[in-house]
C-alpha cells in the first residue's frame, strides 16, 4: 500500500491547469467554495489524485477518469491496470492519497495544531469507552489525542464506503502510537478484520488510513520527489 503527501503550496499559479483535470460534479464544486484558497486548495488536491493515479497506471492525468458508488465514494472508471482501489483527503496545504490494488482503502488527515473548540465538536463522536479514556489524560493532551481518534474513525468509514452515513460514535479506536480498533457496534466493522496505520506531521498534521483484511506494509512517500526516484527506477 502507498500513501502520496502532496505539499499543496506547490501548485500555485497552476489552477486553470488543475482545473482542466477535473470533471464537471468537482469544477461545480470548487466554483462554489467560498474563497479563492479553497478553490485552489480543492483544485490542486483533485487534480493532484489524478496525477498520483496517473504515476501509478502510467498514463497521462487527462486519461484518468473517475465513477462515483451510490455513497458518493469515487472510484476508477474500467479501463487497462484496474482495478485499483484509492482515498483522498486534504486539509490545509497537505492532501493524501493512498492506493491499494488488493482491497479498498481510506485515509483521512487534519491539521494540528487541534482548532480551539474542538473538544465540544467532537464530543458527540466519542464512543463512551473513549470519552471515558479521553476523560483520564491532561487537559492540554486531550486535543490531540482527539484529533487522532477522529482522523482514524474517518478513514475506517471511508474505507467500507459508507462515509459518515454510519455513526462514527459507533466505532471504538486507540488515539495513541498503535492504531487500532478496539470496539465496534457496527456488524460491517470486526476488530480483528480491520488494520489502521498512522503518520503524523509534528504541528503540521496528522493522519490514519484503514482497510480490511490483514496487516500489511505501508510506504509513506512524497510527491512528486519519491515519484522522481521511482521513475529514475525505472529507468536505470
Amino acid at each position: 500500500m502507498q500513501i502520496w503527501h502532496l505539499d499543496l503550496r506547490l501548485d500555485r499559479g497552476t489552477f486553470h491547469r488543475d482545473c482542466a483535470l477535473l470533471d464537471p460534479q468537482e469544477r461545480a464544486r470548487c466554483d462554489r467554495l467560498s474563497s479563492s484558497p479553497l478553490r485552489h486548495r480543492y483544485a490542486a488536491a483533485h487534480a493532484g489524485l489524478r496525477r498520483v493515479l496517473a504515476h501509478r497506471l502510467r498514463c497521462p492525468p487527462a486519461q484518468i477518469l473517475l465513477a462515483r458508488e451510490p455513497g458518493g465514494k469515487p472510484r476508477l472508471r474500467p479501463g487497462p491496470g484496474r482495478p485499483l482501489h484509492f482515498s483522498l483527503s486534504h486539509a490545509g496545504d497537505h492532501a493524501l492519497v493512498a492506493m491499494c490494488a488488493a482491497h479498498p482503502v481510506g485515509v483521512d488527515l487534519e491539521l494540528l495544531p487541534p482548532p480551539p473548540g474542538l473538544a465540544a465538536d467532537l464530543a458527540s463522536q466519542l464512543s463512551p469507552d473513549e470519552s471515558q479514556a479521553l476523560a483520564a489524560l491532561p487537559t492540554a493532551a486531550r486535543g490531540l489525542a482527539m484529533l487522532r481518534c477522529w482522523v482514524r474513525k474517518e478513514a475506517l468509514l471511508k474505507a467500507s464506503g459508507h462515509g459518515l452515513a454510519l455513526a462514527p460514535a459507533a466505532l471504538s479506536v486507540s488515539w495513541d502510537e498503535s492504531p487500532r480498533l478496539l470496539g465496534s457496534a457496527l456488524a460491517q466493522y470486526e476488530p480483528g478484520h480491520w488494520q489502521l496505520a498512522a503518520q503524523e506531521q509534528s504541528g503540521a498534521w496528522t493522519a490514519a488510513a484503514a482497510w480490511p483484511g490483514a496487516p500489511e506494509p505501508v510506504r509513506w512517500l512524497r510527491w512528486p520527489e519519491d515519484a522522481a526516484l521511482e521513475d529514475a527506477g525505472r529507468h536505470a
